[in-house]
């Protein structure tokens, strides 16, 4: 009783002190209430999310917030239809930044969804204010076989980008999408579809993390990239053993893994960070994968936020390699 007492007397700062005469019931409806108020803190700012199905179906819905989990144990979002999704969006984006974040391989399963999104939010909402009001994830179902989903992540791409393309026009805000790993074929398919359809959406950056995209592919298209976002960052680690397995399977250099030789002729909005020298990550998952350390470790969060304009000062400790700005070694 006396911890929740407690709790309750320091969260949000907002109530005066409980008498510990209170019963648990009482306790425990205040606890909900206070979690409501603090539902309009940065870490509460809405979080969204839409999805395409195995049956070509697309869906979205809003994440629950903390005060609504309380309420609902059972479940961790609801789902409602486009047009109501579109309206809610516009109405809490309200002029300010929105973040879409392009979900990778394991999208389909939802504790690794819970678990990436509740990452992502640590990162770009943090205690203090953040510019981002608003969280878009991007997710598709998948499979556990990763040559199969290869052949399918484009179908669902081609599913996907109108859908989130409406969204987005719909909102009066500045745009940063940020792709991870298998991510990145859904964010170049994106933005192929939406030049073919002359969508015209203000991306301001675009973040490729870890990207399990074909360097010939990204070389082909490099200048729809760096002409669809006015910063574009692509974040790489030599030792990726998640792009290393990709790459054992077709033979084929990877983004995220690979260094391409074509680096100091990109176009001069085209940044290449590299994430080989970040040791201490959060997890010994991330410390042996290297697969998520732009999210995962210290120096790579400063980096992130940096790059995706929350954090102006010096990202992380940093040298840039001769006379360019445009390829960055990121250390711990």
């Amino acid at each position: 009783m006396f911890v929740l007492k407690v709790f309750g007397d320091t969260l949000c700062n907002k109530v005066p002190h409980l008498s510990v005469n209170m019963s648990m019931k009482e306790v425990f409806v205040i606890l909900v209430l206070l979690s409501s108020l603090c539902s309009l803190s940065a870490q509460e700012a809405p979080h969204y999310f839409v999805r395409v199905h195995d049956d070509q179906t697309v869906s979205g819905g809003r994440y629950l917030s903390d005060g609504d989990k309380l309420r609902r144990p059972d479940t961790y979002r609801d789902s409602i239809d486009l047009d109501r999704l579109t309206d809610s969006l516009r109405k809490d984006v309200a002029g300010d930044r929105v973040l879409v974040y392009i979900h990778g391989f394991s999208a389909g399963d939802l504790w690794y969804e819970r678990y990436m999104s509740k990452q992502v939010r640590a990162a770009v909402l943090p205690d203090t204010d953040s510019p981002y009001t608003v969280i878009l994830n991007v997710m598709y179902d998948t499979h556990r076989v990763y040559s199969k989903e290869k052949k399918l992540i484009h179908g669902r791409a081609d599913l996907l980008a109108p859908v989130v393309a409406h969204l987005l026009a719909a909102v009066d805000a500045e745009i940063s999408i940020m792709a991870h790993s298998m991510g990145n074929r859904v964010i170049l398919d994106f933005l192929l579809d939406w030049q073919r359809s002359d969508y015209n959406l203000p991306i301001k950056r675009l973040v490729l993390a870890a990207a399990d995209l074909p360097i010939d592919s990204f070389e082909t298209h490099i200048e729809t990239l760096a002409a669809a976002a006015d910063t574009v960052v692509i974040y790489r680690h030599d030792t990726d053993r998640v792009l290393g397995y990709a790459r054992s399977t077709d033979d084929i250099d990877r983004l995220g893994l690979n260094l391409p030789q074509s680096w100091a002729s990109w176009p001069s909005n085209v940044v290449m960070l590299d994430g080989s020298r970040v040791r201490r990550q959060k997890t010994l998952y991330d410390n042996i994968s290297n697969h998520r350390y732009h999210i995962m470790s210290t120096a790579g969060v400063k980096s992130l936020r940096y790059w995706l304009g929350i954090d102006t000062t010096a990202p992380c400790p940093y040298d840039r390699i001769g006379d360019t700005s445009r390829y960055i070694i990121c250390q711990d």
